[in-house]
């Protein structure tokens, strides 16, 4: 995004298919290795010997568990806190450019133009603008939010005496709403994006009509002769038959 908003003119340059596949060749292998350590320590155990419920945690061994409390660290900072620094940084100076952008875009139009359906072009892309910086502040925001309760957790059972771990709804909690960033994206989309309120209405009118068509074609009988048809085409021929007997 930063690329393409900055740097529309360089974007094909810079995102070309060969670093693409470079850096899809450098992530995949880093973020194997940072679950790694979850795969390896990742055990079945259960919660309460009188009940027959289970839990999939990370079980270190008692000795090791000030490694347990680096890695985890070692873990938010990489994928929490430094994506958290980047994203802002990046969505300042895209957040700039795009209000910058929209107050030359203004003046040109308060200056220079003077017929009306120019006058509410512009001030279409001015909206259009306006609605890209929501969508990237509200998408940084729900990044911090969705993982800002792991933090905490993780935070709370290093350093307060009483853990966290008896707790298990709040556990729930915090897995769901972490899991809740994937699927934010589409719902920003819907709320400040108009083209693509549109775009997703459209879609889902044609599949609905499509599916009402097909349904309709299926309940539909097929024709069947009537009686009068045939009667009348028995009539015709034989009509046509003494006709030519006649003759």
């Amino acid at each position: 995004r930063y690329v393409a908003i900055i740097h529309p003119i360089k974007a094909h340059i810079v995102c070309n298919k060969r670093r693409i596949v470079f850096v899809l060749g450098c992530i995949w292998p880093c973020a194997c290795l940072a679950g790694l350590p979850t795969l390896l320590f990742n055990e079945v155990v259960q919660g309460d010997p009188t009940l027959p419920v289970f839990y999939c945690m990370i079980i270190f061994p008692d000795d090791h568990m000030f490694y347990f409390v680096i890695f985890k660290y070692i873990e938010s900072a990489l994928f929490y806190f430094l994506p958290l620094v980047i994203q802002v940084t990046l969505y300042v100076f895209v957040t700039k450019h795009l209000f910058v952008g929209s107050e030359r875009l203004h003046r040109r139009v308060t200056i220079r133009l003077v017929n009306g359906s120019s006058l509410e072009r512009f001030s279409e892309a001015l909206q259009a603008r306006r609605g890209v910086v929501k969508m990237l502040i509200s998408s940084v925001v729900v990044y911090f939010l969705s993982y800002l309760p792991h933090q905490v957790l993780l935070i709370s059972n290093t350093i307060s005496p009483q853990t966290f771990h008896k707790n298990f709804a709040f556990q729930v909690f915090v897995m769901i709403v972490a899991n809740v960033n994937s699927a934010a994206n589409p719902v920003l989309y819907s709320i400040f994006s108009q083209n693509f309120r549109q775009c997703f209405k459209f879609i889902i009118c044609r599949c609905c009509r499509t599916k009402h068509h097909h349904h309709h074609h299926q309940m539909k009988p097929p024709r069947q002769p009537t009686l009068t048809s045939n009667t009348s085409r028995i009539w015709r021929h034989a009509s046509y038959a003494s006709a030519t007997t006649e003759m």
